[in-house]
């Protein structure tokens, strides 16, 4: 991560994509926080952040639903609907 700034920018590609896909996911009609995780699918990355370790790639999951969370909270200007 320190060497270059490749990591970083994979980051940088992470947060803007699950910003973009909680913004479909609302868009296309999710309400609840339940409805817009279900719909934001956010495994075309894993790998790239796993490489297929099992350890990284179980917290990948929580590390991404988390993110979804957040977006969807920031999209919808603080408001979480269950």
């Amino acid at each position: 991560a320190f060497r270059d700034k490749n990591y970083m920018n994979l980051e940088a590609e992470l947060m803007e994509t699950v910003f973009k896909r909680v913004t479909r996911a609302l868009r296309d009609g999710a309400v609840s926080i339940d409805d817009v995780q279900a719909a934001v699918n956010m495994d075309d990355f894993r790998d790239r952040f796993a490489h297929g370790d099992a350890e990284l790639t179980a917290n990948y999951a929580i590390v991404t639903k988390g993110m979804v969370r957040k977006a969807y909270i920031e999209a919808r200007d603080g408001r979480e609907i269950r």
